[in-house]
């Protein structure tokens, strides 16, 4: 396990894969979650409209 600022540092890397940079974000949850994991994860993903499939939405998620 690494720390937050490492993975916060990755989700924010252009440079990486959507995938890559989605599940650094699963690993800030994991550090901090206020609500608990899932429901945190959930909050994220349904206030940041990220669509169940990444590929369902590649341009807007890429930042192209």
């Amino acid at each position: 396990m690494t720390s937050f600022p490492a993975q916060a540092q990755r989700v924010r890397d252009r440079g990486l894969p959507l995938r890559d940079r989605l599940l650094a974000l699963r690993e800030c949850v994991v550090h901090f979650g206020p609500y608990g994991f899932r429901a945190t994860w959930h909050h994220l993903m349904v206030g940041a409209g990220v669509p169940r499939r990444l590929e369902d939405d590649r341009q807007r998620w890429s930042g192209r």
